[in-house]
């Protein structure tokens, strides 16, 4: 045996976590090419009425079909993607903790896959087609999230926990950084006339993905033909493994639940602002700043960069800082989920003093996005916390308001704009209300968030009658605590 063999078969987890991540980068990767693709599929007569001469330097002629789709328009076809997948969240959840994880997922992504393969004929075709085509894509991708956080439950020490969600969060960042410069370029010089073109490589790349998936990861380290029984043992020292269909779930104590509503509420209103930034900041670039397509994309790279790396390092800076007592586990969680708040709040509001200066404007977004990656050591750390014996129904239930989101900025902001997309007063009122926003979620993530367990969170322990790996929650928070102070948890 090799040293490279040697090493993969005592860490087989952590192939188990990139394959994981990136779940989540093909999840955003697909459900963000039209985000900017958008640019190129609108008419240019529908886009060059503007004020701003200049920024006409950003519209290209597609060789592809073009559409006459309004603002209001483009962004219900945005937006449309998370009706059915906010309704879907809970439900996901749900099916997340009680079926394989992996073969959802991969189920999930086969059929989104789909989907956007045949959206460029779709949108073609009509419009409501094309609305039609977004919300299949946003009902296939519903479970993803929920699954991953389930592999990570399965598979992963609770030291490792913050990290394995720090990768996945870094994942999607990273796949929305590479698909924004890739999509310009398809656009331009992509084959099947341009625009089309992004959205057929993603989706051919997203089957190739869930081939690999399928024939190297499982949902649990005991069905997996590939981990060693050495490392299956030392998971086996910490890992909780919840029974399937033993516990129900407490609906009543989950919906008046006032931490896990505090954290459901401050992702909520901090993806109001991502999804500024997400759907509608490369318009922003394109008519008011005057950036061209291609130099457009990187530039959206750049932001989801930066977030990926914030959020890359703060899920384990977090754990950190609570495990070597700086500050209480609930503390902390409260400190990078208020800088991941309060951030974007100051640079949004600052975007209308700034008088057009788009060197500064961009490094104000830049900032944004990068405050943003703090939640990593905020809600999306405690969630788990609070409920451990039901992860997947809980993130569920947290991600609701966060995904809902996903079509509400773009519909606010098409109908702020209206048919004056070229207006700076009509883009400081979009800046001004959210970044308002972002400051009430921090405020109340700051009363009324915990990271105790709750009493409806945890199960009694249940032997293992095979020997698997099994552990009761209770005990999986013993082994949870290790990892910080004791006397720290708020």
């Amino acid at each position: 045996m090799t040293v490279s063999q040697s090493w993969l078969s005592l860490h087989f987890r952590y192939y188990v976590l990139l394959a994981t991540a990136a779940s989540s980068a093909f999840m955003f990767s697909s459900r963000c090419v039209i985000n900017f693709a958008i640019l190129a599929m609108v008419t240019v007569e529908s886009n060059s009425t503007l004020i701003i001469p200049e920024a006409e330097i950003g519209l290209l002629p597609s060789k592809a079909p073009t559409l006459d789709w309004d603002q209001e328009q483009q962004g219900i076809v945005i937006g449309s993607y998370h009706y059915v997948y906010t309704l879907l969240q809970i439900s996901t959840g749900i099916l997340a903790d009680k079926f394989d994880a992996v073969k959802l997922t991969i189920l999930s992504h086969f059929f989104a896959s789909l989907a956007t393969l045949a959206f460029p004929l779709a949108a073609t075709t009509s419009y409501g087609l094309a609305i039609t085509l977004r919300v299949l894509q946003g009902l296939c991708h519903a479970p993803i999230f929920p699954c991953c956080l389930v592999v990570f439950e399965n598979w992963f020490t609770p030291q490792e926990k913050a990290l394995a969600i720090g990768a996945m969060t870094f994942a999607y960042n990273l796949g929305t950084a590479i698909v924004m410069p890739v999509t310009a370029w398809l656009c331009i010089n992509g084959f099947a006339g341009g625009w089309p073109s992004a959205f057929y490589c993603m989706g051919i790349a997203n089957l190739i993905y869930i081939a690999l998936l399928y024939l190297t990861v499982s949902s649990n380290p005991n069905d997996s033909r590939l981990i060693s029984e050495t490392e299956k043992t030392l998971i086996s020292s910490y890992l909780q493994t919840k029974p399937k269909s033993k516990n129900p779930t407490p609906w009543k104590a989950m919906f008046t639940s006032v931490p896990l509503w505090s954290a459901t509420i401050a992702r909520g209103i901090l993806s109001t602002a991502y999804n500024v930034v997400n759907s509608r900041i490369p318009l922003y670039l394109e008519i008011i700043l005057g950036y061209p397509l291609q130099k457009n994309g990187f530039i959206n790279s750049a932001f989801y960069l930066i977030d990926a790396c914030s959020q890359l390092i703060s899920g384990p800076l977090s754990r950190y800082i609570a495990s070597k007592g700086y500050l209480s586990l609930g503390a902390t969680h409260k400190l990078f989920e208020s800088i991941s708040l309060l951030g974007p709040a100051c640079f949004l509001l600052s975007i209308p003093f700034l008088s057009g200066r788009a060197d500064v404007i961009i490094f104000g977004l830049i900032m944004t996005m990068f405050s943003m990656g703090f939640a990593t050591g905020g809600d999306i750390q405690m969630v788990p916390e609070i409920a451990p014996a039901f992860v997947g129904t809980v993130f569920g239930f947290s991600n609701t308001l966060s995904c809902a989101a996903g079509f509400i900025s773009p519909m606010t902001i098409g109908y702020i704009l209206e048919d004056q997309v070229f207006s700076v007063d009509r883009w400081n009122m979009v800046f001004f209300l959210f970044g308002g926003l972002q400051i009430i979620g921090a405020a109340q993530f700051i009363l009324f968030a915990s990271s105790n367990p709750q009493p409806w969170g945890v199960i009694e322990e249940t032997p293992s009658k095979n020997g698997d790996i099994e552990m009761s929650d209770k005990k999986a928070d013993k082994s949870r605590d290790k990892s910080v102070n004791p006397r720290s948890i708020n």
